[in-house]
């Protein structure tokens, strides 16, 4: 009994102190997890009611500033910034309303497009607003009672253009027709522009604007205002160097007129370089000028139909018809060319200009008004030693080009000659 009074009495002494570690160590757990603050988790339902939050949000904010405003910001400035280098303008047909005419270019992009963008048909307006500012716009409408339209010169339908890819630059060749021409307008402008004088045009501003719908693939549509504004200062623009056209003249002659040998009828063909981008088909055309010299008339030119056509880069086979205007006509041409032979710089003006038509050809007078208003003076220097082409032309007239002295009397001579054989027929 003793012995198991022991052992009983020792058991519990030798498991206390492990359950009293016990013990008192889950007193400490539950101590300290009342001190400490409590942690849930949210459930799902919370997560997806708070991405349900966030993607209104996006929906409602992000997405519609995006698609309202930056897109169409980015698009707008794409076609007001990029430009286009054009090759070429080819007029194919003329009329009174409407000018037919085929462009070629080549449009780049300075930022490179993501995705394919679209340019839907468009109806494009080119317009003038005289002088450089808006207060000489002002001053324009008031005065002279312009309105927006009246100051529209025409429009042109472009048939749409799609940019692919990742492109740096797209090629641009459609065929349209500039129409709603302004003929009062456009008359107004080109005689302002040929004629000079003491009134010379001033400072024009053109704009070409338009609303093309554009279209990003798979993400929407826009309607984008373009409008791109062309400044024009008459007084800073030179003329053209003639030296570029490469003029030659391949062949001429002079012959006395059967019925009025005072008079002489004169050919010539010329072959030429068009460095520019404009060309244009015939237009079964002819036109007509007169050569004034010394403020006399002194040469009838006419530019046959076959003739007044224009391509780009080498033109040939350009012909030209002459007569000499008797009685002075022929006696002040010899004079020109006796000068021009004796190394003197001459001037002509060419003025009088008029059209000819072909049958069934519709008459074009909005053009004639125009041309009826055009003078050119024309400054013809002197040929050197080494310029084969303007001895030739001289040797044309009969005039000697070996010696320097004597070509003017010579010119003389022959002028009358021409003018005796003119008094003895009549």
């Amino acid at each position: 009994m003793a012995a198991e009074s022991v052992s009983h009495g020792v058991q519990p002494t030798e498991r206390s102190p492990l359950l009293g570690t016990t013990q008192v160590g889950s007193q400490d757990t539950e101590h300290i997890c009342e001190r400490s603050p409590r942690f849930t988790l949210p459930n799902r339902r919370t997560i997806l009611l708070s991405l349900l939050v966030v993607g209104i949000l996006i929906l409602g904010v992000v997405v519609p500033v995006v698609y309202f405003v930056v897109i169409p910001d980015r698009l707008r400035e794409a076609l007001n910034g990029n430009g286009a280098d054009i090759r070429q303008i080819h007029v194919i047909d003329i009329q009174n309303d409407r000018i037919a005419l085929r462009v070629r270019g080549l449009a780049h992009n300075d930022d490179v497009p993501p995705v394919r963008v679209t340019m839907h048909p468009t109806l494009f307006s080119f317009l003038n607003i005289a002088g450089a500012t808006q207060e000489s716009v002002k001053t324009l409408k008031s005065d002279m009672e312009i309105s927006e339209e009246e100051l529209r010169i025409g429009s042109l339908q472009f048939p749409g253009l799609v940019v692919p890819r990742g492109a740096v630059s797209v090629p641009i060749d459609f065929v349209s027709a500039v129409e709603h021409l302004n003929i009062p307008l456009i008359e107004r402008l080109l005689s302002s522009l040929l004629k000079g004088g003491e009134e010379p045009m001033p400072p024009q501003m053109f704009r070409l604007q338009a609303s093309p719908l554009m279209s990003l693939q798979h993400v929407g549509s826009w309607v984008i205002p373009l409008q791109n504004n062309i400044f024009f200062d008459p007084s800073k623009t030179s003329a053209p160097d003639l030296s570029q056209f490469n003029i030659t003249l391949v062949d001429s002659s002079y012959t006395p007129n059967a019925t009025d040998p005072s008079q002489l009828l004169l050919f010539a063909n010329l072959s030429f370089d068009n460095p520019t981008v404009l060309s244009f088909a015939p237009q079964n055309i002819s036109v007509l000028f007169s050569i004034h010299y010394e403020n006399d008339r002194i040469v009838d030119v006419m530019i046959p139909s076959s003739t007044t056509q224009l391509a780009q880069g080498h033109n040939s086979n350009a012909t030209v018809y002459g007569s000499t205007v008797p009685p002075e006509g022929t006696m002040k041409l010899m004079q020109l060319v006796g000068k021009y032979a004796e190394g003197e710089n001459t001037t002509v003006v060419l003025k009088n200009f008029r059209l000819e038509y072909e049958q069934r050809r519709a008459s074009l007078p909005w053009i004639e008004d125009i041309l009826a208003d055009m003078e050119f003076e024309v400054e013809i220097p002197a040929p050197e030693e080494s310029d084969d082409d303007g001895l030739r032309r001289a040797q044309t007239f009969g005039i000697n080009t070996v010696k320097t002295t004597g070509r003017t009397r010579k010119a003389l001579s022959a002028a009358s000659r021409f003018q005796n054989q003119r008094k003895g027929s009549s």
